[in-house]
């Protein structure tokens, strides 16, 4: 039983570090990862990658390479490292890149690159169908179509869902496929 007292100091550490970084109180980090690094030199590694990936964002040139950085690196140390936590950090960061794409017309070279996309990495659902519908043919892209759907089917707008599914396979069976098994 006094595994369990002497366990709780490094986890609770953690878990302050954790709760620290996704409120994003800057003050307060620093004090949280050297207290982790005393009670849990093992763990410590992983936090203080994670925030220097952060710091990392901050200084990219671009959005498609800020969003390229979320993808890659970002959101997997995200995931292992904050756990059930992540969504409520990365949230925000893909809400500062919408800001960023705001206004920007699709590409359909590079996709991830418009707002439909930080959109959806955001839970927007309302603003992915402003960002696709704002496109002039949007419903030629097979991109679109299936971000289009997803977005109607999150709102509960299902005869339009519907509709863009309709479409997205009748005139692209192939894209459509690899769009839905997440290869393209």
């Amino acid at each position: 039983q006094m595994d369990l007292f002497f366990d709780s100091a490094p986890i609770l550490a953690a878990q302050e570090l954790t709760i620290a970084i996704v409120d994003r109180r800057g003050n307060d980090i620093p004090n949280l990862l050297a207290r982790l690094k005393l009670l849990a030199p093992e763990t410590y590694p992983s936090f203080e990658h994670l925030l220097a990936h952060q710091e990392q964002l901050c200084h990219c040139s671009s959005t498609k390479s800020k969003i390229e950085c979320l993808l890659d690196t970002m959101s997997p140390l995200a995931f292992s490292i904050l756990g059930r936590f992540a969504g409520d950090y990365l949230t925000p960061i893909w809400q500062q890149l919408s800001l960023e794409l705001s206004g920007r017309p699709f590409d359909a070279e590079s996709p991830q690159d418009h707002l439909s996309f930080t959109a959806i990495k955001s839970f927007d659902w309302r603003e992915v169908l402003v960002a696709i519908e704002a496109e002039e043919g949007w419903y030629r892209q097979p991109v679109l179509l299936y971000r289009h759907a997803e977005a109607c089917f999150k709102l509960n707008r299902e005869a339009e869902g519907l509709a863009s599914w309709f479409r997205l396979y009748m005139l692209f069976p192939k894209s459509a496929q690899q769009l839905v098994n997440g290869t393209d």
